[in-house]
């Protein structure tokens, strides 16, 4: 079935004089009854919509600020219907003009300005500036599990579900592989304010590598 382009973004629909927009409206609405509508190109703008076939939807998280690692590990969420929330309740919509996401809406990104994407081997990012968001890693099915801390007193339990707890079932948080090293989310003591831990086999480790704090699979 044919499709036929769309009304160029350099000229929208509203700006139409008024018999000819709703001559147009009404061709439109007959194309789509017969299964003729129009076609989208990347970056094209219609009715204030903007596509792209760019795939950004996924979770971003806070990778670092500048030549440091993010103190929180602020998440937005981007789903692939043009919706994004984010850590502290923030949600709205987001469009995607080339390499460029712009976010709508109100708190958490919608106030930093557009976003710069780019798809790395290490995992998708949105750079904000100097602050750069990643998608994880997946988590590998070997890493599930508990920790207890080598020399020290302590428990840390993985989940699939790429959350942590405490042995007691006290909250934890989530956690995140970014550039080959464990990261976590949540509580504000605990692993959450220990920074990225190296990852090995069966084990993490934060810390110096003179006097790390290590944790093993039990």
């Amino acid at each position: 079935m044919r499709k036929f382009p769309c009304l160029p973004a350099s000229r929208p629909v509203n700006s139409l004089p008024g018999p000819v927009r709703f001559g147009f409206a009404a061709v439109l609405a007959f194309l789509a009854a017969i299964g003729m509508g129009c076609h989208y190109r990347s970056g094209t703008s219609l009715l204030g919509k903007t596509l792209s076939s760019v795939p950004v939807s996924g979770t971003y998280v806070c990778r670092s600020m500048g030549s440091h690692a993010c103190d929180q590990r602020t998440e937005i969420n981007l789903t692939a219907q043009g919706v994004w929330s984010s850590t502290g309740s923030y949600s709205g919509s987001y469009s995607v003009n080339g390499d460029q996401v712009t976010f709508n809406g109100f708190g958490g990104p919608a106030g930093w300005g557009a976003a710069r994407f780019a798809h790395p081997p290490a995992g998708d990012t949105l750079t904000f500036g100097n602050v750069v968001f990643q998608q994880p890693a997946p988590i590998p099915a070997s890493l599930p599990g508990i920790y207890k801390c080598q020399g020290c007193f302590g428990t840390i339990v993985l989940q699939a579900d790429g959350t942590w707890k405490y042995p007691d079932g006290s909250d934890g948080g989530s956690y995140y592989i970014l550039d080959g090293q464990l990261q976590f989310s949540g509580l504000t003591s605990g692993p959450a304010a220990w920074g990225p831990a190296r990852l090995t086999a069966g084990s993490f480790s934060f810390g110096s590598t003179g006097h790390p704090l290590r944790f093993a699979k039990q």
